[in-house]
């Protein structure tokens, strides 16, 4: 694990040759090689903008893939997702067209790719919405949609802190099969609606304020503090009075308090 992390800082940071070799030499594979440490290779790679990473992306997620290899794919597509450019979005578009209609990774490929401006599946991230299965990829679906200024996510997001739905996997793209509670359902949709950074997503916010788990009405002002919309001030000063509970037999209101005015301050001199 250290080796690995050493040459990746090499790579990156330094662009040192050894370690560029070394990990061209890990992507390329050999007999004995695992899929998992050459799709290690690619994300390193892709992160520095190597051209036969993006070239092994876009054949590994093009390819019929075993069910094991399922969340190396996930670990590409995320890679791309961050990376961005035009290089990622023609492997992400190259992979959209090689996958089966209504499956999971079609909806996290088109996802990322509306995430980075190129609307060729979206119709298939609005399909995924539906999909009450998929809870965090119709978070990811609604963000996506919602921060290019469709709002037709909201409504999901909504009945999602009603009757939260308890398919699929919390962490972003783990193709696990945990199920998360009604609480950590509800902290996700406020993360989520920070990120959309809307006026009409405020309202929203400030209902999960009054919520009886301390946890969701800390996320929401958490989430109204990260907005950089002027809307969210409103929720601001909602969120200062509230009582986000104890911990320890002692109240963290001073802390999420000052956290909500200092940032509020910073975004709204």
């Amino acid at each position: 694990m250290g080796c690995r992390i050493a040459t990746r800082g090499l790579f990156l940071v330094f662009k040192d040759a050894e370690a560029t070799a070394a990990l061209q030499k890990q992507l390329k594979g050999g007999f004995l090689s695992q899929a998992a440490d050459q799709v290690d290779a690619a994300v390193t790679l892709i992160e520095g903008g190597d051209a036969a990473a993006f070239e092994f992306a876009g054949k590994f997620l093009s390819k019929k893939r075993k069910d094991e290899e399922l969340d190396l794919a996930v670990s590409l597509v995320q890679a791309l997702g961050l990376k961005g450019g035009d290089d990622s979005k023609r492997v992400l578009v190259q992979a959209l067209a090689a996958q089966k209609p209504k499956e999971w990774i079609t909806a996290a490929i088109a996802i990322q790719l509306l995430g980075l401006g190129d609307e060729t599946g979206i119709a298939t991230v609005k399909a995924a919405m539906a999909n009450k299965d998929w809870t965090n990829l119709r978070l990811e679906a609604a963000v996506a949609l919602g921060r290019r200024g469709d709002l037709s996510g909201l409504p999901v997001l909504q009945e999602m802190t009603a009757k939260p739905g308890l398919g699929g996997a919390l962490k972003m793209f783990a193709s696990g099969k945990s199920r998360p509670d009604a609480e950590s359902v509800k902290m996700e949709v406020a993360y989520a609606l920070a990120r959309i950074d809307k006026p009409e997503v405020v309202p929203m916010l400030v209902a999960l304020l009054d919520d009886k788990s301390a946890a969701v009405r800390s996320s929401a002002a958490a989430a109204l503090a990260r907005m950089a919309d002027p809307a969210a001030l409103e929720g601001c000063s909602r969120a200062l009075d509230v009582d986000y509970g104890t911990l320890d037999g002692r109240s963290v209101n001073p802390e999420q308090h000052a956290h909500v005015v200092r940032s509020s301050a910073l975004r709204f001199p």
